[in-house]
């Protein structure tokens, strides 16, 4: 996958949607250089400035499912754990940079075609529920949180952190 998308042109980030069974995969692609794979996103710990992995980055998908008026047959609000990899950004992506991606994926990936709507009005009312799922719920508390970069973290390495939290109890 990564190779062909290679043949179309420069790759500058990875964004993917992972469960939890399908995260350590993603973490062995270095895509950019060693240890730039697409993890999960944290936000810093305020007092060392290190990832925290109890505070990982929150992110859900918009709903699949989509009547021809432009409202979504429903909305489950399933959550899942954004991994991204940004090239050039190893340690930490820049919130602005990674607003600007993730509003790229979504208008490319779930916002469906015109086409599929019954008129112009329901298709900007599509628009606007999937863009706003984005902007309300993903981007603007990234925004609240007051921090200027966000920290990518493998599974590894968000163990190993688990671990010495725990053996400090």
């Amino acid at each position: 996958m990564i190779e062909e998308a290679k043949k179309i042109g420069e790759i500058n980030s990875i964004v993917g949607e992972a469960v939890e069974r399908s995260e350590s995969h993603w973490n062995r692609l270095e895509i950019f250089e060693a240890g730039n794979s697409p993890r999960r996103i944290y936000y810093a710990d305020s007092d060392t400035g290190k990832p925290d992995s109890t505070k990982q980055v929150f992110y859900r998908l918009p709903p699949f499912e989509w009547n021809p008026d432009g409202t979504p047959v429903s909305d489950p609000c399933q959550t899942e754990n954004l991994q991204v990899a940004v090239k050039d950004y190893k340690d930490k992506i820049p919130v602005a940079k990674l607003e600007e991606i993730l509003r790229l994926w979504w208008r490319t990936w779930y916002v469906r075609p015109k086409e599929q709507f019954e008129s112009d009005e329901a298709f900007k009312k599509h628009e606007d529920y999937v863009m706003g799922v984005l902007e309300n719920e993903i981007i603007k508390p990234m925004q609240d949180s007051g921090q200027e970069f966000v920290m990518p973290m493998s599974k590894e390495e968000r163990l190993k952190e688990e671990d010495k939290n725990n053996e400090k109890l």
